[in-house]
């Protein structure tokens, strides 16, 4: 092994604002990239999926394959 020490590499000065405006506005497309009706059905589904694992008994995350497809 060797026993020289490795100096941390650091961003230059801005990098790390530049990376969270550019995740913001990734998080600002994704939000846009579905309708409000398509999340409220989105959700409605998932609600309803966790419920349905729940009354058997399941853990509903992470998803078992063998509960998806019996709950569809």
């Amino acid at each position: 092994m060797d026993d020289r020490e490795v100096a941390p590499v650091l961003p230059e000065p801005g990098t790390l604002a530049l990376l969270e405006d550019d995740a913001q506005a990734a998080r600002g497309y994704a939000s846009e990239a579905l309708s409000p009706a398509t999340r409220r059905a989105y959700q409605s589904d998932v609600d309803a999926f966790m419920a349905w694992c729940r009354r058997r008994g399941a853990d509903p995350l992470p998803a078992e394959p063998e509960f998806t497809h019996r709950f569809f």
